[in-house]
């Protein structure tokens, strides 16, 4: 869950779909002068969520990590 790959991820869908994706930027600039107050809500909601997705990948992780750790040191 690197932040990199979502930039590659990016950079490759922009230089394989240009079309595309300037249209999806420029259909959130104008929906986000529509109607600033929901845009930054629903972004702030956004930030929130994958934060806490992180943070579970995270101790996901170190509990995988210690479990073969355990399973490691009662196998020797």
């Amino acid at each position: 869950m690197d932040v990199d790959r979502i930039f590659v991820w990016a950079g490759n869908f922009y230089h394989a779909h240009p079309y595309w994706a300037i249209g999806i930027v420029v259909g959130l600039v104008i929906i986000a002068f529509l109607r600033p107050k929901q845009v930054f809500k629903s972004l702030l909601i956004l930030i929130l969520v994958a934060a806490a997705a992180y943070v579970l990948y995270l101790i996901g992780k170190a509990v995988l990590a210690g479990i073969a750790g355990k399973h490691q040191m009662i196998n020797k």
